[in-house]
């Protein structure tokens, strides 16, 4: 009785620790945030939640982390589906540019002839970020809980692009920020719970 009863502790304690084996990896890999790349040269690292069919880049699913845009001329398609970030926010000056220590949802420096549509971006220190970007569209998202500044929205030194028809809400901070841009139009949003916009 006393060898059956060793036998039945040391099975489940067997069974506990291959469990534990077997789930631990996969807890680590859904916990992980990632920096995701649109290379110049098409190719797309650091999700497999967005394919690419030409110049036209289709979420399949949320995705969590950054995006770095390094190819002009390309279609962002949300297709409804979260691209949410951790939240790491930094705020220590209202008049000081913080996209180098906030958390950026997607960003684009120096591309032209992009469009980011039909996606819902949440939990960043800022939401979209054009820092030398042209002749882009912003169109038809949903950006929520953008909490670093200026918001959810920032073009620095970005000219003749277009921001239309997105919902823009529950922020502590600007929905829409300009700084030393020129020729953008910006029409057709809802914007709610949030300071404004920023010219």
């Amino acid at each position: 009785k006393v060898k059956m009863n060793i036998i039945k502790s040391t099975v489940v304690v067997l069974l506990v620790l291959s469990l534990v084996l077997v789930t631990f990896p996969q807890i680590g890999v859904v916990n992980a945030e990632a920096t995701i790349y649109i290379r110049s040269d098409g190719s797309v690292e650091g999700t497999d939640k967005i394919q690419c069919n030409g110049d036209i880049y289709s979420f399949t699913g949320n995705v969590s982390g950054s995006i770095i845009v390094e190819k002009d001329g390309v279609v962002i398609d949300g297709n409804g589906f979260w691209l949410e970030g951790s939240g790491n926010v930094t705020n220590t000056s209202l008049y000081e540019y913080q996209g180098d220590k906030n958390e950026v949802g997607i960003t684009l420096k120096g591309r032209t002839n992009v469009t980011i549509q039909n996606l819902q971006i949440i939990n960043y220190g800022l939401g979209i970020a054009f820092d030398g970007s042209s002749n882009s569209t912003i169109f038809g998202n949903k950006l929520s809980y953008i909490y670093g500044y200026p918001g959810n929205i920032f073009l620095n030194n970005s000219n003749n692009n277009l921001i239309a028809q997105n919902s823009i809400e529950i922020t502590l901070q600007l929905a829409i920020a300009l700084w030393n841009s020129n020729s953008n139009q910006i029409t057709e949003n809802n914007i709610s719970s949030n300071i404004g916009i920023g010219i």
